[in-house]
């Protein structure tokens, strides 16, 4: 297995960090190097941060908040591995030796496969493809298709329009169908809630991915690359596999 650079965006959540850091040291088999972008945090986090971090990884301090976007793209920047796992604040890992599973996709095709998405429980007890909570994302994909849309601050559509590029561009996904992560959604929201929120980011999220593509060609590329795993996912639920 091939040793991970992952990437943590944080912004004033410290109240997450403990369950994160001690998954992510309990859970953790491979190598890997963290990388962690503070988005101008006013709570502690960063202290929180660098007493979890070795002497190898990678803090970086903003000034401000960049946004989720920028943050992973700083934190892909400074990768030095070629498997980046970018990983939301307010998670916990649930498999032992999650990232072994993870990354087989990419080690396997390194030529072919982009992104690889895993399966999350989120806060009502939902079982759903994780997106942009927990994606590995390939870095030999990014030197050719770019980074993330920074005009796409939130990240809300952020990772679907980088999916769809990914796509255009003939990259593959890859799926593994275990559950890997339990997600609280919207701890490192802008606003630290999400119901309130979500319409609003997801509409302003969705306005800039439809002026940067026609909408059929987005729908085309989006429903391609996943219909069937969605599909499946609705199966497993109907059968009582899946919450």
């Amino acid at each position: 297995m091939q040793p991970v650079s992952i990437v943590i965006p944080v912004w004033n959540n410290i109240q997450y960090l403990d369950d994160l850091f001690s998954t992510l040291k309990a859970k953790t088999k491979v190598p890997y190097e963290l990388i962690i972008i503070d988005n101008g945090s006013t709570d502690g986090s960063q202290a929180k941060c660098k007493a979890e971090m070795n002497q190898t990884d990678t803090f970086i301090q903003n000034l401000k908040n960049n946004g989720s976007t920028g943050a992973w793209n700083q934190g892909i920047r400074v990768a030095k591995h070629e498997i980046i796992c970018l990983l939301n604040s307010d998670v916990k890992i649930l498999m032992d030796g999650w990232l072994e599973t993870f990354q087989k996709p990419i080690v396997e095709q390194p030529d072919k496969v982009g992104i690889v998405e895993c399966l999350e429980i989120i806060y009502d007890g939902t079982t759903r493809w994780a997106g942009a909570a927990c994606p590995l994302i390939n870095k030999r994909m990014t030197r050719e298709i770019g980074l993330f849309d920074e005009k796409n601050l939130w990240g809300f559509c952020g990772d679907t329009d980088y999916w769809v590029r990914a796509h255009w561009n003939k990259w593959q996904f890859g799926w593994i169908k275990k559950t890997l992560i339990w997600h609280l959604c919207g701890g490192t929201h802008r606003r630290g809630i999400l119901k309130p929120t979500q319409n609003k980011d997801w509409e302003e999220g969705n306005k800039i991915v439809r002026l940067k593509w026609n909408p059929k060609t987005l729908d085309r590329l989006w429903n391609e690359h996943r219909s069937k795993e969605e599909i499946w996912l609705k199966q497993q639920r109907a059968a009582g596999r899946l919450s």
